[in-house]
């Protein structure tokens, strides 16, 4: 049995499958930390589905646990931002891919190109003056709950913290004041060999060991 709670702010998901008759239920709830109730939800369905016997206080093996401290806003505070800025200078900008989160373009305040500066000109309507800190990362990251990332310097070289939401450069309806509503934010750990970025991983699976890349929530790679 195979358990995953999670979701962003205002959401709550729990999916639970059993492996061995290869039944899964998915149960959605619009509202901030249904999980529990929403597992029992799941459980109670898969009970009354044919062929199926589970005990009646049979509890699914947790899977992964998004809302786990390595990816909240308690970890980062732990790890600290950097605000002595001595940290060596890595160049991390660049477009990054994962088959199931999607493509992110990052940047910093000396990018030219010109989906670097389209990012970085919404930013400036949003986050300035932070948008002419070199340290910092801004990043275009289109999908159905993000448009935008930004990235802040950690005290652990190549860790960042990384914050993912939406940009909303011309306001939204009636209202033309630019805004941004940011989601959360996770831990990013960017691998550099030999001079050489690999990719980054976005959170920590909870319990799990091996390299940034297997121990990693999700993981992208750098195109080369």
């Amino acid at each position: 049995m195979l358990h995953h709670t999670g979701g962003a702010p205002g959401v709550s998901t729990d999916i639970t499958i059993d492996l061995s008759h290869g039944i899964g239920v998915i149960t959605l709830a619009n509202a901030d930390y249904k999980g529990p109730a929403l597992h029992d939800i799941t459980l109670t369905i898969l009970r009354k589905l044919p062929g199926q016997s589970m005990p009646a206080n049979f509890s699914a093996h947790p899977w992964t646990q998004f809302q786990s401290a390595s990816m909240g806003p308690r970890r980062a505070r732990e790890e600290g931002l950097s605000m002595a800025r001595e940290l060596p200078h890595l160049d991390l900008t660049g477009t990054y891919d994962d088959v199931g989160y999607g493509t992110v373009t990052l940047c910093d305040a000396s990018s030219q190109s010109d989906e670097c500066r389209s990012v970085l000109d919404n930013f400036r309507l949003v986050d300035a003056p932070s948008t002419d800190d070199p340290y910092r990362i801004f990043g275009s990251w289109p999908s159905v709950w993000t448009s935008h990332a930004r990235f802040s310097p950690t005290n652990t070289p190549g860790r960042y913290l990384a914050e993912v939401g939406m940009l909303y450069p011309t306001g939204y309806g009636r209202n033309t004041t630019p805004f941004a509503w940011w989601l959360g934010g996770a831990l990013a750990d960017f691998v550099v060999e030999e001079g050489v970025v690999k990719g980054f991983g976005l959170g920590e699976m909870d319990g799990k060991e091996g390299s940034v890349e297997e121990n990693s929530v999700v993981w992208f790679s750098k195109r080369m």
